[in-house]
């Protein structure tokens, strides 16, 4: 059979499969001859039939490489930069934080001009220098040492009681005094209670009077001390706990504000009772002649001399803001002891001629009730705190009066009369130009850390002998801080 290649075409192939010619495969074309052209020889090219067969592959087109992007617009450019200042001035703030936050970590409490003390679990009853500047003292309520003496020219303070042989009090203390002389010192401890029992049941309890007593300074020994009593809470002769004691100008006597209302005066060398008062404790007169007690609508001038009461002066009729009877909240004898100040719960402050008991002057503008009063040492000025915070000033000589705008919960002169320091219940403590009504400086009695600051609310003030230092005690959780700064 004949058959036709169908690579090169060559015909007249006879029983192959494959073209002699090319290596194509054939077809079968019939008995019928196919003539073909005649190619030259050299064009005619003879590949073995084992050689493989070139393929034609398909040329993949290459992929075209990415444009470069366009240029950004300048508002784009600015944001990346305004973006970038942001975010280095907020790493910057961070970082600053940080620092400020690892400072109050580890350097504790701010820096007053000279010391700052941390009496950790110690309340704060009363604040006061030695005669002569040199020394610090702090009675606080610690059974086991009440009393701190610091030397303040060490550094840091170092204390220098000389009351070694102090015995351990039964008890917190509740209230501390210290004699003018420096000779002796009284403390209050506070009342205790027991029960009684039958068995395993309770069926009553004893309560017990809170102790008063008087230490020698320089070897701590007791010199009296107020008989162990127990009565009923709802009996007179239960007295509850010295919150107050406060000893005469001249050592004499020693007077003592027991909870249950009632006043103690004892003879300050013996501890012998020389009269028992009904109303708290409003202050001995300067020369020691007289001893305030203000019994809520009236208060009592005791002699101390005659032990009588030798006048009694009544709170005006009518009723404070809050509804209640007008009452007495504070009283202040002025410096020469002929002028008695009474801040009322109606808010005005009245004087009164202690020889006469006459009302000389009615001052008014306090917001809320006169809860503290101080003179300055001239006894021209009178300065009124009142239960909002506000502190009103008035001025004797001239008849000006003040309203400052800042309050708080501390007053006190200097012993020259120039400078009125207040505290605050927010840790401020602000000195006022006496003269001029000015502020002249703010103090920050806080105590902070790296996550919040605690305002330490101000219990005490005491200006040094020269007025030149300026010391202030707080009490927070019934933990004391006492600091001290150098005045302008």
């Amino acid at each position: 059979m004949r058959s036709s290649c169908d690579g090169c075409g060559t015909t007249s192939l006879q029983d192959v499969h494959y073209c002699v010619v090319c290596g194509a495969s054939v077809r079968e074309v019939g008995t019928a001859l196919v003539p073909s052209p005649r190619l030259p020889p050299a064009l005619i090219t003879v590949r073995p039939p084992s050689a493989p067969l070139p393929v034609r592959r398909r040329q993949t087109p290459p992929t075209p490489k990415p444009s470069p992007p366009a240029p950004a617009r300048q508002p784009r450019r600015f944001a990346g930069r305004l973006t970038f200042l942001l975010m280095a001035a907020l790493v910057a703030g961070a970082g600053t934080g940080v620092l400020a936050g690892l400072w109050w970590l580890f350097s504790g409490d701010e820096p007053p001009a000279a010391e700052y003390v941390k009496l950790k679990d110690r309340h704060i009853h009363a604040l006061a220098f030695s005669p002569d500047g040199a020394k610090l003292q702090v009675d606080t309520d610690d059974a086991g040492q009440g009393r701190w003496t610091w030397d303040l020219g060490a550094r840091p303070w170092k204390d220098v009681d000389d009351s070694p042989g102090q015995a351990p009090e039964k008890g917190h203390v509740t209230a501390a005094a210290v004699s003018p002389d420096g000779t002796r010192f009284a403390t209050g401890a506070e009342s205790t209670k027991r029960e009684r029992k039958v068995l395993i049941f309770t069926w009553d309890y004893v309560y017990t009077t809170g102790v008063v007593r008087v230490r020698k300074q320089d070897t701590g020994e007791i010199a009296w001390q107020t008989a162990v009593s127990e009565a009923d809470p709802s009996s007179d002769k239960y007295l509850g706990e010295p919150d107050l004691l406060a000893f005469s100008p001249n050592g004499s006597l020693l007077a003592g504000d027991y909870s249950g209302g009632a006043t103690v005066v004892w003879e300050a060398a013996t501890g012998r009772i020389k009269a028992k008062l009904t109303g708290d404790v409003g202050g001995f007169s300067p020369d020691g002649k007289l001893l305030a007690v203000d019994s809520y609508r009236s208060v009592q001038l005791w002699d101390t001399a005659t032990s009588k009461v030798k006048r009694t002066l009544a709170a005006p009729a009518g009723r404070d803001a809050d509804g209640y009877a007008i009452s007495f909240e504070s009283l202040a004898f002025a410096p020469d002891g002929r002028v008695l100040a009474a801040g009322l719960s109606d808010g005005t402050v009245r004087l009164w001629d202690v020889a006469t008991g006459a009302v000389t002057a009615t001052m008014t503008g306090l917001t809320g009730s006169a809860d503290a009063l101080v003179f300055s040492p001239d006894g021209r000025l009178l300065a009124a705190q009142a239960g909002d915070g506000t502190v009103r000033l008035w001025d004797g000589g001239t008849g000006l009066e003040r309203t400052l705008p800042r309050g708080g919960s501390a007053l006190v002169f200097s012993p020259d009369g120039r400078w009125l320091a207040i505290g605050s219940g927010d840790g401020t403590v602000r000195l006022w130009d006496s003269a001029s009504g000015q502020q002249a400086r703010v103090w920050e009695h806080r105590e902070r850390s790296v996550l919040w600051t605690t305002e330490l609310a101000i219990s005490h003030l005491a200006f040094s002998p020269d007025g030149t230092k300026l010391a202030v005690a707080s009490n927070e959780e019934d933990d004391g801080r006492v600091a001290l700064w150098e005045l302008p």
